[in-house]
This record gives C-alpha cells, structure tokens and sequence, in this order.
C-alpha cells in the first residue's frame, strides 16, 4: 500500500469544474509520479519488476501470494491488451482457489478476471461461493455485488444492473456511465464520469486517463467528433503512450482528414502492444485510401493474432474477431463467432454485431427478429438501428427503413457521414 506521507498533493487541473457541478466537490488529485507513473510505458516496467521480484517469493500452498501475482498480470493485461497475460492471471487465480481452505479463497480476483474475459457463468459461482465465507469485508461485499451487476448487464438484464448498481451506497459512477451510454443518455453518462473526476480523493493518472477515453468513446458515439478528440487528447497527456488511446486519437486524426498523422500514430499503438484491434483499423484507414497492399498486409497480420487468441481465450476474443471477419475475412466464420459471442454475452452489443453477422450471410428476416426484439428492450444506440433499417430494405419494408434512419439519426447527427466508415474503434 502506498503510505499518506508519501503523497503529494498535486491538484488534477485537467479537468475544470462546470457550472452545474455543486461546488463543494472538488476535482479528485493525481498521485505523483513518483508514486504512481504517469506513462504505459512507466507502468508496465514497474509492473514487471514487481512480478519478477515477487514470483521467486511464491510458494506451493500460498494462494494469497498467487492470487496477488494474477492481480499484477491482470493489471499489465489492461495496459498491455496481450491475450497471454490474462491466461498468465488465469492460471495463478486456478491455481490459487484450488489450493484455498474451504470458505475461504480468491474468489474476488477470480470474478473479476472471468468478467474481462467474457465467463459469465465462471464469475457467478465465483461470487456465489464468496456467500459462503467465515468473513468478509464491507468492500468486498460491495465489490461483490456490483460485479453481480456486471453479470447481469451483459446476460441483457438491464433493469437488475441498474438496479445493483445504483444500491444503498453512494452508486457504481462508472458503471452507471456504461448504462447511460448504451440506453440512450449520453449527458447522464458523462454525469456519471464527473462525479467519478470530482470524488475529492487521490486517483492514478492511468485511472483519470480512462475517465476521459471513456469520456471520449461516449462523444464519439453521438457525432461530437472535436469533443471527442479533446477528450482522447487529454487522456493521452494525463497518461500517455496507452495504445487504447494511441489508437482513438489516430482515429480521430483520420476523420479529419490527417492521414498521415493518422498512419503515424496507429503505428505507434501497435508498436506499444502489437494489438490486432489496432492493426485492424490501419488496415481499414489504408483500404479507404486504395492502398490495398498494405491494408491486405495489416489485414493478414491482424488474422495471425486472432486466430491465436481465438484459441488461448476464445470468449475473449469473439467480438473484436468477428469484426475482423466481416471485414477483411470470412462471412461465414464472422458468422460462427457472432453466435458464439451471443451464446457467450447475450447483451446489446452482442446482438448488433450478430445483425451484422446475419446480414452478411442473407439472413436479413433473422436479423430483423434480432433487433426488433432488442429495440424493444432498453439498449438504445445508432448502430442498433442502422442493422434495423438495413435489415428492413432488404425485406422491402422501405417505410420501417426510413423511421429506423431517422431513429439513428436522432442518437448520432453524423452517422451516416461518408467519413464516418473511417470509425473502427468505439463504433
């Protein structure tokens, strides 16, 4: 634990109060550098000479120093987006709960590590064995329950998520920021992220930085393309050199017209974490450019790594490879991983990519019943709707087409921008 006396109390200026924010609360502090870094780079070095300087420590029979391990190989996964440290956490964390007592073990970090790789079912008999324990602490219990929140939001139970999440404490702000993006409110999402940059304590930067990324990822959802690019862009200087937000601000470079500081920048992501996502959008920037040699080229080196991944963490991967698919591979298999996906999280996004999926393969009737039955749910987003309206001229539904436009246009002004084919990330 980092000791008070260690930290400095440098004010997070980033960020500067609104009118309509109470004026008690105060923008929350960065830690220092020099108690927590302020680059990706910084922060992977430092995780990794803790777990070399830990792992000689870890001994059979020890499943809190294992479980301790997982967490920092969970926490390069989140910087480093490498499929193999997530297995690295998975194999610590099994080894780990089979070497606990009974009633007691690491069922917390287990849940959360089944959460970020798409295992459901896993994660929910992980919490429902904590019920069981000699002891628990108030945070862990509120950690459990907002997880079960989690759970439920991406079986598609958004009424019980929302319900979880907004409990007898003080809420989950970040939480509630997801739910408000993905049914329709945009303005109560980035509520919701204020009042996590204005708690009045001390975050990490990495911590304030995804603030603003997902700050960003909500105004890119709604058309606020300038908002969106301040928003990464402070997300960069706050913490900088993450290839998540390399990735957006090359994105953003592009939907301006700046393709070459576009190409520049997705090179730079993929050089920090050689992640197919990545190489995925500079493909699709350089096909949009007629370059097809080295959009095949990236798209091919893309599909090297998903195919791996698909293997180690296969849950993990179906979404962002069958976007892959769809674009550069086989309808077919796009197909197979939407399925699976949905089988996997049958939530909102879940079934968008699976509209896609179905359109892809002449099956514009199933891809109907699919939105049709998600638009009468909660989750409200343009993407949702340009499925419905496509789905709905391939059928010859011209009428349903144009209200489904329009219900797009509503949620997202420039959705159907030329442009806009440029967005692979967040779209």
């Amino acid at each position: 634990m980092i000791a008070a006396a260690a930290i400095a109390a440098l004010s997070f200026a980033v960020s500067r109060q609104r009118a309509a924010q109470p004026p008690q609360r105060r923008l929350a502090y960065v830690y220092p550098e020099a108690v927590a870094p302020h680059s990706a780079p910084a922060k992977i070095a430092w995780i990794d000479r803790r777990i070399a300087g830990e792992t000689p420590l870890i001994r059979p029979g020890d499943w809190l120093s294992q479980a301790a391990q997982a967490g920092r190989y969970m926490d390069r996964a989140r910087l480093s987006g490498d499929f193999a440290d997530h297995a690295a956490a998975g194999r610590l964390l099994a080894q780990a709960r089979s070497e606990a007592a009974a009633r007691t073990g690491p069922d917390l970090p287990v849940a959360a590590w089944s959460l970020s790789v798409h295992r459901l079912a896993s994660a929910a008999s992980a919490l429902d064995r904590m019920d069981n324990y000699h002891r628990r602490d108030s945070g862990e219990v509120a950690e459990q329950q907002a997880m079960r929140g989690d759970i439920a939001f991406y079986r598609g139970d958004y009424a019980a998520a929302l319900k979880t999440w907004t409990g007898p404490s003080e809420g989950q702000p970040t939480r509630l920021a997801l739910y408000y993006q993905k049914t329709g409110d945009p303005d109560r999402a980035l509520v919701e992220l204020d009042k996590a940059l204005r708690a009045g304590h001390f975050i990490t930067a990495q911590a304030a930085a995804n603030i603003r990324y997902q700050r960003g990822l909500i105004e890119l959802q709604r058309g606020h393309w300038p908002q969106a690019e301040a928003e990464f862009t402070i997300a960069d200087r706050i913490f900088s050199g993450h290839w998540l937000v390399l990735q957006a601000l090359a994105q953003m470079h592009a939907l301006r017209g700046d393709i070459a500081g576009a190409v520049a920048l997705y090179r730079r992501a993929i050089d920090a974490a050689h992640n197919p996502e990545t190489m995925d959008a500079l493909a699709a920037l350089y096909r949009e450019q007629g370059d097809r040699a080295n959009a095949d080229l990236w798209a091919s080196h893309a599909q090297a790594v998903w195919r791996r991944w698909t293997t180690l963490l296969p849950e993990a991967a179906y979404a962002h490879a069958l976007d892959h698919e769809l674009a550069f591979g086989s309808r077919e298999r796009a197909a197979a991983l939407a399925a699976a996906n949905w089988r996997a999280r049958p939530y909102g996004a879940s079934a968008v990519a699976l509209g896609w999926a179905l359109l892809a393969n002449g099956s514009a009737a199933e891809a109907a019943a699919l939105m049709d039955a998600l638009n009468a749910s909660a989750w409200s987003t343009a993407e949702q709707h340009i499925v419905t309206a496509r789905a709905a001229e391939l059928l010859g539904r011209t009428d349903k087409a144009e209200t489904e436009k329009a219900a797009a246009l509503a949620l997202n002004p420039r959705v159907f921008d030329r442009k806009a084919g440029m967005i692979w990330i967040g779209h």
